[in-house]
């Protein structure tokens, strides 16, 4: 009896004994995970997004993209031969909506002109194909610099860093922006060339319209062609400006690897991308919405002025031309911000590098002051 009545205690202070190690293995756990998780965006990453709003507010940042959004509209002007008018804000609530549709739409415009099938829609006339190819090129001209500039930006922020001083990103951007044109150009001639293989096809074709053992083939055959020119037209929305931002903020980027991991991250990561895109949309909507209410009273107040002191009525139509610009540019100026932090995000859960992990370049070292001799020290004191 007594033997078991031992044994029987032995196996419950085991029980006990393991159960004990089992609660505190778990409470090491859980400490363990509230000492990793100390912050919101430790668990909800597109926070870091909200750091970005500094850029929308900087000065210098918004007056690069109204100088680039002004060369950039001259420019589209004299490639597709149409007038690109800018509406006027004359202090009146319904300029608000109509300033901030504009700026959607203009950024919405730009994209759409990132995307290579419009060189190939057939609802375009010959005559100009080779204006909407022109402006592709320079669009991507002249928006590649700033958007650098404005990726690197936003990158820094999403990062928890400050700004870069303006010498220095605009040093970057020029550096890498042959790179950009690049990334930019590939997919277009890519589309091109078995666009070129499409039209053989149906150069061949029309010379037998009727012969169904010659349709058919055909028909499977530019399928298979067609099917890698949307792959490549549709992602290149999404991968190049994600390319631009590996341009801006890897160490040393190559062109065609850039473009390659945009492609990646959009097909690989379709669902945590679109997670990001809407947060960076709705950050968007209120930088819009706040810069339009800014520049909007500042016309009510600016023309009010202006009517008591009789002022001609084309100096007013120009003030509010001027702000309408402001609004503008700032959007382009954030949304490109916005890529730059969502191109951390991503490769953060596609390659398990962290956000703060960024690449910052070299700064020229300070010359050091000469240090006086020890018998002058002595002299003086």
């Amino acid at each position: 009896m007594n033997n078991v009545t031992n044994a029987s205690s032995e196996n419950k202070s085991e029980t006990m004994a393991s159960s004990g190690d089992k609660v505190h293995a778990g409470h090491e756990l859980e400490t363990g995970i509230l000492n990793r998780v100390r912050e919101w965006i430790d668990v909800f990453a597109w926070l870091r997004l909200i750091r970005t709003l500094r850029l929308a507010g900087s000065p210098p940042m918004i007056l690069i993209g109204i100088t680039t959004l002004l060369v950039w509209w001259v420019g589209q002007h004299w490639i597709l031969g149409e007038k690109l008018t800018l509406v006027a804000i004359d202090g009146k609530a319904a300029s608000v909506v109509s300033a901030s549709q504009d700026s959607m739409m203009t950024t919405m415009q730009f994209v759409r002109l990132m995307n290579a099938t419009t060189v190939l829609n057939p609802s375009i006339q010959d005559a100009r194909v080779f204006r909407q190819f022109g402006s592709i090129l320079w669009t991507i001209f002249i928006w590649s610099p700033s958007a650098l500039i404005f990726l690197r930006q936003g990158a820094q922020l999403t990062a928890g860093r400050s700004m870069m001083n303006l010498r220095d990103v605009n040093q970057l951007a020029i550096l890498r922006a042959p790179a950009s044109w690049l990334t930019a150009i590939v997919p277009l001639v890519c589309v091109l060339s078995m666009g070129l293989i499409i039209l053989l096809i149906g150069w061949i074709t029309k010379q037998a319209p009727t012969s169904t053992w010659l349709l058919m083939p055909s028909a499977l055959l530019i399928v298979l062609i067609g099917l890698p020119c949307g792959i490549l037209a549709f992602g290149a929305t999404i991968a190049v400006p994600l390319a631009w931002s590996a341009l801006a903020n890897e160490k040393d980027p190559d062109a065609l690897d850039s473009l390659s991991r945009g492609y990646e991250y959009l097909y690989r990561r379709p669902f945590h991308l679109l997670i990001h895109a809407l947060v960076a949309f709705v950050l968007l909507l209120v930088v819009t919405f706040l810069a339009t209410g800014v520049v909007s009273a500042a016309g009510m107040v600016t023309f009010s002025i202006l009517g008591w002191a009789a002022a001609p009525h084309a100096l007013a139509d120009l003030i509010g031309r001027i702000l309408a610009i402001i609004p503008m540019a700032t959007c382009f100026a954030f949304s490109w911000a916005l890529i730059g932090g969502v191109y951390l995000l991503i490769r953060e859960e596609a390659g398990g590098q962290q956000v703060e992990d960024l690449w910052e370049p070299k700064r020229p070292s300070r010359k050091r002051l000469p240090k006086l001799p020890k018998s002058d020290r002595a002299s003086e004191g």
